[in-house]
């Protein structure tokens, strides 16, 4: 599995720091979070049970996870939560 930019595991999405949280901005179609269904306006509220407070937090959680590893993605949808499961690349 390549790692994305940098050497560390990405997984496809632009997050944003907005008033309500972490949100996605652009999901890049072949990626691993649309594969499992993270669509633009999800807010991710924890990867594994680590939360997520800012965007920073996602990329230092996936670069200690490992790309290739597969994680919990817990978001927020139109009032739901909703558990997915990725590899990151």
């Amino acid at each position: 599995m390549e790692r994305g930019r940098f050497g560390v595991p990405e997984d496809g999405v632009v997050w944003a720091d907005t008033e309500a949280g972490v949100s996605a901005l652009r999901v890049a179609p072949t990626s691993p979070a649309a594969l499992v269904g993270v669509r633009p306006g999800d807010m991710l509220a924890s990867i594994g049970r680590e939360p997520i407070r800012e965007a920073a937090d996602i990329s230092r959680i996936l670069g200690r996870i490992g790309a290739g590893t597969r994680t919990a993605y817990l978001v927020r949808r139109g009032g739901r939560q909703i558990r997915l499961s990725l590899v990151p690349g």
